[in-house]
């Protein structure tokens, strides 16, 4: 990998199994942006869908935990894209997800991981979507546990 760290768009999902599950995957994802190998980028929509999905399943101490990854994970959060932006990518999955891509899109990442399988981690949209799209395991497949 080159000195610049790698561009890491996330979704919901990675950030709630992240306070769900502290010794998993997707908070090994968090950790490493803590730690300058990677920079995430999410959108306000994705944490907004985040803040609700952690409201919905967890307490409320996980929801200051959440906000709290948020802002030492070094996390970056670029505008919402367009309805413009968002439709150019409705063919690839269900509407609720669309800005997902469209978000990874805006932040110019070269990296979009999600946990879900049923509308992001497809067939269809990791053959049309001009980035690479991964699960937590195939992301972290890159970065072996040295600490």
């Amino acid at each position: 990998m080159t000195s610049s760290a790698l561009k890491v768009f996330i979704d919901s999902s990675v950030l709630v199994a992240a306070v769900g599950s502290p010794s998993g995957g997707s908070a090994r994802v968090l950790r490493l942006a803590k730690g300058d190998k990677i920079k995430l980028y999410v959108t306000l929509e994705v944490l907004r869908e985040t803040r609700l999905n952690i409201a919905e399943k967890f307490s409320r101490e996980k929801l200051v935990r959440f906000l709290m990854e948020v802002k030492f994970a070094k996390i970056k959060i670029v505008p919402d894209p367009t309805e413009k932006e968002i439709s150019r990518w409705a063919p690839l999955t269900v509407p609720k997800d669309i800005h997902v891509l469209a978000g990874a899109i805006r932040a110019k990442a070269e990296v979009l991981v999600s946990l879900d399988k049923q509308h992001i981690l497809t067939a269809k949209v990791k053959k049309n979507f001009p980035i690479l799209v991964q699960n937590t395991k195939q992301f972290l497949a890159a970065f072996p546990k040295t600490s």
